[in-house]
């Protein structure tokens, strides 16, 4: 095992909300919208990043969701300079989101199992995708958390 070019510097919930719906039937598809945005923290310096993670939660269907809501994650994150750079986007882009999905999965997990209802545990996704359909700016500095989002 050997340590990942990526160093997860610090993360936060910059957001969290969950409502328990009181007539729940437990029909329907759990439907998980997520959206990442990544910018570099320092114009200057292209190794320092901030992944914004934003989780939105319900479940399909006529009958109320047993859960629903919505959460932001932020974390900063530092590439190693050893890592190539033309990969250093991708890097954050996939695994700093990964990293902060899986935070707000276990915090999803747990508020849900402190509810009236069964606990949620939000499904496995992957954020490899195509460059061009990222949402990712790495000219604009990221000096707060609102300037990360679009």
């Amino acid at each position: 095992m050997k340590p990942s070019p990526l160093r997860l510097d610090r993360h936060f919930v910059s957001h969290i909300h969950v409502d328990a719906s009181p007539g729940a039937t437990h029909k329907g598809e759990l439907r998980v919208n997520v959206k990442p945005t990544c910018a570099q923290r320092k114009k200057d310096d292209p190794l320092q990043w901030m992944v914004s993670l934003r989780v939105e939660f319900a479940t399909t269907g006529k009958e109320p969701p047993a859960y629903s809501g919505n959460c932001e994650f932020v974390g900063l994150f530092t590439v190693s300079d050893k890592f190539p750079k033309d990969k250093v986007e991708q890097l954050v882009r996939v695994n700093g989101a990964s990293l902060l999905y899986s935070a707000a999965r276990e915090m999803i997990a747990g508020i849900t199992a402190r509810g009236p209802w069964p606990m949620i545990t939000l499904p496995s996704v992957s954020f490899v995708e195509p460059a061009a359909q990222s949402n990712t700016n790495p000219d604009s500095p990221a000096k707060a958390v609102t300037e990360a989002r679009t």
